[in-house]
């Protein structure tokens, strides 16, 4: 990641909040929000945005990253997308259904398909229980970072991710990995990007 620059596609804020999280020199953003792009617009949007990077003199990305859920785009749309990032070495740390998964497994493991509508209730349910008051979650809430360093597991979140992954080894029908996330690659990347007691 050319010395600490990070090439994103995000669809929504809660995943640029998510990589603030991190202690890089800096992010090249990319916002794709509200345009009605899918999953395919964002690699393509990312791959745009290296190409213009690398016209600078001497400039060199050495990944590009497109974060991105499974939400209601058709599933053919969803595999495509991977396909098509595995086929152009962009690196992509996709949720299905949703961003949120990656949060529910920090606190407990989620084996059975969910509706992204059931994440924000069960997230609720987490954080309240931890706090020790009722939460309300909201997507552009920036707090809901400090509450899962200070309450989840990341740990325990990215070993559940790993596990959920396996269930699926082998099928390349994403939109039907449902519960799934590929964020841990990502944030396990970040953490080697991340300097030392950061």
């Amino acid at each position: 990641m050319d010395g600490g620059h990070f090439v994103k596609g995000i669809t929504t804020q809660k995943c640029n909040q998510f990589l603030q999280t991190f202690f890089l020199t800096s992010i090249i953003e990319v916002t794709i929000e509200g345009t009605g792009r899918n999953t395919l617009g964002v690699i393509d949007k990312a791959l745009k945005v290296k190409s213009q990077l690398e016209k600078q003199p001497g400039r060199v990305v050495d990944e590009v990253w497109a974060v991105f859920d499974r939400d209601s785009f058709p599933n053919q749309d969803f595999d495509n997308a991977i396909a098509k990032a595995r086929e152009l070495a962009v690196h992509c740390a996709w949720s299905n259904e949703a961003f949120e998964l990656w949060y529910l497994l920090h606190f407990q493991n989620f084996e059975n398909a969910m509706s992204r509508h059931d994440y924000k209730k069960l997230l609720e349910r987490e954080l309240s229980r931890c706090i020790g008051k009722p939460y309300q979650y909201e997507k552009s809430d920036h707090t809901v970072f400090d509450l899962l360093i200070q309450h989840g597991n990341e740990e325990q979140a990215i070993k559940r991710a790993k596990q959920l992954e396996e269930q699926f080894a082998g099928r390349t029908d994403y939109a039907s990995h449902n519960p799934c996330t590929r964020v841990y690659v990502l944030v396990e990347k970040l953490r080697l990007q991340s300097p030392p007691n950061a």
